[in-house]
């Protein structure tokens, strides 16, 4: 997986522009590691149950929501405001840098009707021709259609 600077984005988006390319990045909304360097993402910003919290061990999360209980994947917690600004300003950022839209991890995971319509609205605002794209594992009519109001 590549990740990139703003700077290898820029130079790269004339090389993709004049070859009529199209980029979609991979957005992880639902989780994260626990090496993130982020100062606002503190307890407040996952589903923790109780302490102490252990990532490092085998075995499964316990003590707080992780995706498919990997210790080390936290689940997100995007009904705290923090948390939510903080997702949405990252997709609302990549979209202004000039990527072409997202490729959403496991968006169904995050049974959020609401911030997914926020986000939608962030990303169209800046790009009304973004592409959203969600990978779900498992049929449901939920997520497809002409439902605009989610993704």
């Amino acid at each position: 997986m590549l990740c990139w600077t703003p700077r290898m984005l820029r130079e790269l988006r004339f090389s993709w522009m004049a070859r009529l390319i199209t980029a979609v990045a991979v957005f992880l909304a639902l989780s994260t590691y626990w090496k993130t360097s982020s100062n606002l993402l503190t307890w407040t910003g996952f589903h923790v149950k109780k302490f102490p919290l252990d990532a490092y061990s085998h075995g499964k999360s316990e003590n707080y929501l992780a995706w498919w209980d990997l210790k080390n994947m936290p689940k997100f917690n995007t009904q705290n405001r923090q948390v939510r600004e903080y997702i949405l300003n990252v997709a609302q950022y990549w979209v202004k840098e000039g990527i072409d839209g997202w490729r959403l991890d496991v968006p169904n995971e995050i049974d959020d009707d609401e911030f997914w319509a926020e986000f939608r609205h962030v990303v169209k605002s800046v790009n009304p021709q973004a592409y959203l794209l969600g990978e779900i594992w498992i049929p449901d009519p939920r997520w497809v259609g002409t439902n605009t109001s989610m993704v």
